[in-house]
């Protein structure tokens, strides 16, 4: 199965550093916002996991965002479209002491690519392969919430940078699908609920 090449190519990871693969569907979708966090990041391309589905699932105070922030959680024929990075594994480390704020955990999950970077190569060995490379599936690390709260209704300044991120990684249509969301936020006046309240500016 052909795996063509997304619209802008990243740097190519550091073949010195010990990385992982990490799906990011919230936030982190942008390039830039991942890169804050994780120095070390280089978007690879688009990845989809099978099975589960994007919600709000935590409720942000802030500092950055006020509102619903991204969670993922199994859904039987559901799907979550994003964006594969190469991280460096001790920035994952440290990542996981502020995901655990704010109840977030990183595990292993399979994901098929959709679009990537003729650099992904150099970083999709072995380790990541599926059965030995005879399934055209990747395994990525990815944050998820535990326990689940909500729904809230979604941060639109949250929304919007995930747009940005999916717009960015050419995932078009799942942009179009967050613009509106971010539109209904703003004319929602972005209320949210005092419960389950998270400080989380991460995003996933």
């Amino acid at each position: 199965q052909a795996i063509q090449c997304c619209r802008s190519e990243g740097r190519a990871p550091d073949s010195n550093v010990e990385s992982r693969l990490y799906f990011a569907y919230g936030s982190n979708m942008a390039t830039a916002h991942t890169v804050a966090h994780c120095p070390s990041a280089v978007a690879l391309g688009t990845a989809m996991l099978p099975n589960f589905a994007v919600g709000f699932r935590r409720n942000s105070k802030g500092p950055q965002f006020v509102g619903g922030i991204s969670t993922a959680e199994p859904a039987a024929g559901e799907s979550v479209v994003g964006v594969l990075f190469s991280v460096a594994a001790r920035e994952l480390e440290a990542w996981d002491v502020d995901y655990a704020e704010d109840r977030y955990y990183r595990t292993l999950v399979y994901v098929l690519p959709l679009s990537m970077h003729a650099t992904a190569s150099t970083v999709i060995d072995d380790s990541s392969a599926v059965d030995g490379g005879a399934s055209p599936l990747l395994a990525a690390e990815v944050y998820l919430p535990d326990p689940l709260e909500g729904p809230f209704p979604p941060a639109r300044n949250y929304v919007t940078l995930m747009a940005a991120g999916a717009r960015e990684h050419g995932l078009d249509d799942h942009a179009a699908y967050l613009e509106t969301l971010a539109d209904k936020a703003e004319a929602a006046g972005s209320r949210t609920s005092d419960a389950g309240s998270a400080n989380a500016d991460r995003g996933n």
